[in-house]
């Protein structure tokens, strides 16, 4: 494991991030969680977005997408995966193997996500 250089905002926001997080498995996941903490625990990078409301639709494929806006105000559509119980907008770096983007992990609340912003 790589030893980094931390800036107290970087350190108050990775707190941020796994309070949020720990609080939302504890209280408001649906699923199954063990998938959902794998999808974070790895991630070189995971920031709290925020909860976001989303619209689902169906695409010609027969894939579920939910339509979201990130707290910039900018609007993504993530794709469900079901095996994984979140869904993901995922972007691809110039490297060809750094991943970054948006995770939409399910609540009680049909229309309402746990929202993370991650790089690895």
């Amino acid at each position: 494991m790589e030893l980094k250089d931390y800036t107290i905002e970087e350190l108050r926001a990775e707190n941020k991030f796994w309070t949020e997080f720990w609080q939302y498995i504890t209280d408001k996941a649906v699923g199954d969680k063990q998938r959902i903490i794998e999808a974070v625990a790895y991630n070189d990078l995971n920031r709290f977005e925020g909860y976001v409301k989303v619209t689902k639709r169906i695409d010609a494929k027969q894939e579920i997408l939910l339509d979201f806006m990130t707290s910039k105000n900018e609007k993504k559509t993530a794709t469900w995966q079901p095996s994984d119980n979140y869904g993901c907008w995922q972007t691809c770096g110039m490297m060809g193997d750094d991943y970054s983007g948006f995770l939409l992990l399910p609540t009680y609340k049909d229309d309402e996500y746990f929202c993370i912003y991650y790089q690895c």
